[in-house]
């Protein structure tokens, strides 16, 4: 993966956990989901903020990292599988 792809906790495009009329789940959520989107693989993460934050299809992501789009989708499938994993009962439904 070409280095400009390295993304750090402060792209991601999670609201500033210290707003103060935040509710506290809220908070404690997005905490949780900021420290679990940097838990994962490089690659994954990578792949997940692209698609998901930024909004790009697959196809533009796979060109960018220089990947095949069923390698860009198989990577964002288990970015979802450990985030839901890690976030538990925070998650519900079976939304891509």
């Amino acid at each position: 993966m070409r280095s400009f792809l390295r993304i750090e906790a402060d792209e991601l495009n999670l609201p500033a956990i210290e707003t103060a009329d935040m509710p506290v789940e809220q908070a404690e959520f997005l905490g949780k989901a900021r420290d679990a989107i940097l838990k994962l693989p490089e690659k994954q993460r990578a792949v997940f903020i692209l698609r998901y934050f930024r909004e790009l299809p697959h196809a533009e992501i796979a060109e960018i990292m220089d990947r095949d789009v069923g390698t860009i989708k198989a990577n964002y499938h288990q970015a979802i599988k450990k985030l839901r994993e890690q976030l538990g009962s925070y998650v519900r439904g079976d939304n891509d």
